[in-house]
């Protein structure tokens, strides 16, 4: 961020990133100042899919060509950006600029999601092996896939275009561990972890159960 004086006038700049969990009411703040003392606020913000604009000016000249929830509110303290029900659609880089009497500000701001994956487990006979397989299925960002015990071990990625990542681990299971007793761990970011206990049910199918997640 920088500011700088013009014609008396003080310049204020930011460039920044901000994230929202998926689901979430996000807030964009593009001012410090209440509506009431702004001149003018414009959002021009550019997505993957669209482009739009909404603005307030204290004249009433309101611009929202979203139409999609967004709008600009106003708290008890300051003027922002309403984003219901974050997306992935709502993916995308927010430009906003504010005037007020003695000055002006300018925020671009680099807007991301982020969402726990769904996780599962389970085992596969394939030939005379026992394979066991754990999945971090749709998360942002990827997930991170480990099991309790050492053994021969793939991992795969798939990226969705709406930028969400699904991860499966796959471990062909040592003769002298018991499948019962096999964990996957499967964390996701610093908040996030689960441990899946594959629980023979049959000779071909498992369940997975979830503990320790925090």
């Amino acid at each position: 961020s920088f500011l700088f004086w013009k014609n008396k006038l003080l310049f204020f700049a930011v460039n920044r990133k901000a994230v929202f969990n998926l689901g979430s009411d996000a807030r964009l703040i593009c001012s410090n100042r209440t509506q009431t003392k702004a001149i003018f606020v414009i959002w021009d913000i550019e997505l993957k899919h669209k482009t739009c604009k909404i603005s307030f000016s204290n004249e009433g000249q309101n611009i929202n060509t979203c139409n999609d929830g967004k709008s600009i509110q106003n708290s008890t303290d300051q003027s922002f950006l309403h984003i219901p029900n974050f997306s992935a659609s709502d993916v995308g880089a927010y430009k906003c600029e504010s005037a007020y009497t003695g000055g002006n500000e300018n925020y671009k701001i680099a807007v991301g999601v982020t969402a726990p994956p769904a996780v599962s487990a389970w085992l596969e006979r394939r030939d005379k092996k026992i394979v066991a397989v754990c999945r971090a299925e749709r998360g942002n960002p990827a997930a991170n896939i480990s099991w309790s015990v050492i053994g021969n071990h793939s991992v795969t990625q798939q990226n969705d275009p709406d930028g969400f990542v699904t991860v499966k681990s796959e471990l062909e299971v040592p003769e002298y561990i018991d499948p019962e007793n096999l964990t996957c761990i499967v964390q996701h970011q610093k908040s996030n972890s689960w441990s899946l206990l594959l629980t023979k049910g049959s000779e071909a199918a498992v369940d997975a159960y979830a503990y320790n997640r925090t």
